[in-house]
């Protein structure tokens, strides 16, 4: 039987999103493999360094004490998402985090959750960041034909609204129809039923062809 640490840093590594165990300061306690491949730091930097520091987070380098302290530490989501957890235990939330890259700044959209955990006495949070910058550059605006509803992909290749979206966010569909589509359909077939009876006219019974003779 594997033992209790060895279990819990093979747990968090196999998490596949950048995970953080801080404190209500976001100052780091532990991490996963994924977290520091993000911030580029070894673990033993990484112990008790502020997140926002760890990953390099543009505010934090506009105050000589670094993360939580400029101005705009103070309406941070991702502080504010951890004081939410050791006020509820837990807590989410979407946003996007402009990190340094050497002299560039890198956008990152991110899902972010927050739990509250107990070690030892002491009170931490469990905070994970998931990328969902796929998602997000999905939302932001979908080619799609005013006429028949078909979606372009990035190879320029025309498919069906719900093709495309199982192909990028696999997601299935089942097919019905709905009240307003029913109505019309309905009334487009009873339509259509007239007209092929008028145009067929009027039935002529046997009798009434021979009297007419």
């Amino acid at each position: 039987m594997l033992a209790n640490e060895t279990l819990a840093r093979i747990i968090l590594d196999a998490i596949p999103a950048y995970v953080f165990i801080v404190d209500s300061d976001i100052a780091v306690y532990a991490h996963n493999s994924m977290a520091g491949e993000l911030t580029l730091k070894p673990s033993n930097e990484l112990r008790m360094e502020r997140a926002g520091n760890a990953m390099r987070c543009v505010n934090s380098s506009l105050h000589a004490q670094g993360c939580g302290h400029s101005e705009h530490c103070q309406s941070c989501l991702l502080r504010s998402t951890v004081a939410a957890a050791y006020a509820n235990g837990r807590a989410h939330c979407q946003t996007r985090l402009q990190l340094k890259t050497g002299d560039a700044q890198r956008e990152l959209y991110v899902l972010i959750t927050a739990s509250l955990l107990t070690h030892e006495q002491h009170r931490l949070a469990l905070l994970i960041i998931e990328d969902i910058g796929n998602i997000i550059e999905l939302q932001k605006l979908i080619p799609i034909c005013g006429y028949c509803k078909r979606v372009r992909d990035d190879a320029s290749y025309w498919s069906n609204v719900d093709t495309y979206l199982k192909n990028h966010l696999d997601l299935n569909f089942s097919h019905g129809i709905c009240p307003s589509c029913f109505e019309k359909q309905k009334a487009e077939f009873l339509a259509s039923k007239a007209g092929r009876s008028t145009r067929a006219g009027p039935a002529t019974s046997p009798d009434s062809s021979q009297n007419g003779a």
